[in-house]
């Protein structure tokens, strides 16, 4: 059963939610700004957390034991 840290950890990582249900706001490459669903962890790093590469640029794992 999940707490309701675990499900507004969710909702940042999958859908880019805060927990007040607003949208995150991030930053990418350090200078490429990203609201919302286009901020969510999963984008880049996968819903795995292992992360990707795409030509030269990369998305580090984000997974811990």
């Amino acid at each position: 059963m999940a707490g309701a840290g675990e499900d507004a950890g969710v909702a940042i990582y999958m859908q880019g939610l805060s927990v007040s249900g607003a949208p995150i706001q991030a930053r990418v490459s350090a200078d490429v700004p990203l609201t919302g669903s286009a901020a969510a962890c999963t984008n880049c790093h996968r819903a795995s957390g292992l992360g990707t590469a795409e030509g030269r640029a990369r998305s580090l794992p984000i997974v811990a034991a």
